[in-house]
């Protein structure tokens, strides 16, 4: 990672993965952008700060959860990118908002099969076969099965990038879209 003072290019924020972008061949790296980590959705007024309008003024784009979208709108409102941002405003800024969390959006754009495949590929099938008979796992359906296990233990670290790469990039979510062409 380059020192800050030399960040003259495009940078994508991606509040996923605690942090780590989902990929760089999804959201930038290779094509003149720069990947940063947050440290979750509260590293968001830092890297505002440090590289937003009233920083060096690099151009943005980033991710959230839907549960984050308060405090990220709330941050950029903070740091120069207008005030009392709706999801739309927060969009035409080059911040989107998955609809519950990347690791759904990316179970249902990858679909359960392929991401059960993915988990069985890095030797975890029998721990998600544990984790989908707990009691408060038991009658969830797959889908919010595989989403709870990718999402705990820090797990998205992991998983975010195999399922991001495994993603059919004419069918991007919308999210990820939205970040890859504001970048």
């Amino acid at each position: 990672m380059r020192p800050l003072q030399t960040l003259d290019r495009q940078s994508a924020i991606a509040d996923q993965a605690r942090g780590r972008s989902p990929s760089p061949e999804v959201v930038g790296g290779e094509d003149g952008t720069d990947p940063r980590q947050t440290a979750g959705a509260g590293g968001i007024d830092t890297f505002l700060s440090l590289l937003g309008p009233k920083g060096l003024r690099v151009q943005l784009a980033g991710l959230c959860d839907a549960s984050d979208a308060k405090k990220w709108s709330t941050a950029l409102g903070d740091h120069g990118f207008g005030k009392a941002l709706d999801l739309g405003a927060m969009g035409k800024a080059g911040f989107f908002v998955c609809d519950k969390n990347l690791e759904d959006v990316l179970v249902t754009a990858v679909g359960t099969t392929q991401t059960l495949q993915i988990i069985d590929s890095q030797g975890e099938k029998v721990a998600f076969e544990t984790f989908a008979k707990q009691p408060a796992q038991i009658g969830k359906p797959l889908h919010e099965q595989l989403c709870g296990y990718i999402h705990t233990r820090g797990r998205q670290i992991k998983y975010a990038p195999l399922l991001a790469d495994a993603l059919d990039l004419t069918k991007v979510p919308p999210p990820l879209e939205g970040v890859i062409n504001a970048i």
